[in-house]
């Protein structure tokens, strides 16, 4: 084996060491790792001051849209505890859920306005009815109830079982659709629980109807109505169309009940 010379494994060492350059490149690589931490450090610490001087508290809640039968303290009351967290820290859409979940509210949104604004618009539920003795029927023919439902007195009374206020809320616009074109006006329609049917026209008539068959039954009476009964609607208490050959007529004051 031959061996290696002086001058060969000098020459070796030489080659191994790092070079100058290459150190001040290994240090400032360092270096520059170093500053990138302190920079970042410095960032982190910065936006988290930078944070807390933005996420103020809220000082105006604007509701932007007109209120018929939400007030605009209501609405405060609703968004309050989700705007403790300060501007930045509010959940819009916790709050958006909040006021969704009134039963006046249809839809709602909900944006910040720098620098300590929460801006609201809200889309009231439109009645179409009302339902029993506290609630009303919204376009989706839903059920509602809230704690304040005044002024709905011109609108139809409807009401029926637990679970029934779409098949009342439609029965009603077929039976109202079918006796409109004679003048007579339903203002009140219900379903017993067992499922009969009674209604109260605008001149405070009544009718009994029953259980089935209602359309069918209130053609026959269409029948007796413009035949005997128009020119005495005055003079009706309540008429009784449960039969099925004839309608009984409670006539107001001492008049006997008639079969016609």
């Amino acid at each position: 084996m031959s061996r290696m010379s002086a001058n060969q494994f000098g020459a070796s060492q030489r080659l191994s060491k790092p070079s100058l350059r290459e150190r001040l490149s290994a240090m400032k690589s360092t270096l520059v790792a170093l500053v990138s931490l302190l920079v970042l450090a410095a960032t982190i610490w910065g936006s988290t001051r930078l944070y807390d001087h933005l996420n103020v508290p809220v000082a105006v809640i604007a509701v932007e849209s007109p209120l018929h039968q939400l007030t605009t303290l209501e609405v405060e009351n609703l968004v309050a505890p989700s705007i403790r967290g300060g501007f930045l820290g509010m959940d819009l859409q916790r709050i958006r859920r909040a006021l969704e979940n009134h039963p006046w509210v249809e839809a709602a949104s909900v944006r910040r306005q720098w620098p300590n604004r929460l801006r609201i618009q809200i889309v009231e539920e439109t009645p179409i009815a009302r339902w029993g003795d506290s609630g009303f029927l919204n376009r989706q023919g839903q059920a509602l109830f809230a704690d304040r439902v005044g002024g709905l007195e011109d609108l139809p009374l409807l009401a029926g079982p637990a679970g029934s206020a779409r098949a009342v809320m439609q029965q009603y616009r077929d039976v109202n659709q079918l006796l409109q074109p004679v003048g007579l006006r339903v203002v009140e329609f219900r379903q017993g629980h067992r499922g009969d049917w009674t209604l109260r026209f605008d001149n405070g008539t009544g009718m009994t109807i029953g259980r089935d068959r209602v359309l069918e039954k209130l053609q026959r009476f269409l029948v007796v109505w413009e035949q005997t009964l128009a020119d005495r609607a005055g003079e009706i208490d309540l008429v009784d169309i449960r039969y099925e050959n004839g309608v009984a007529v409670h006539w107001r004051g001492d008049q006997e009940t008639g079969i016609l």
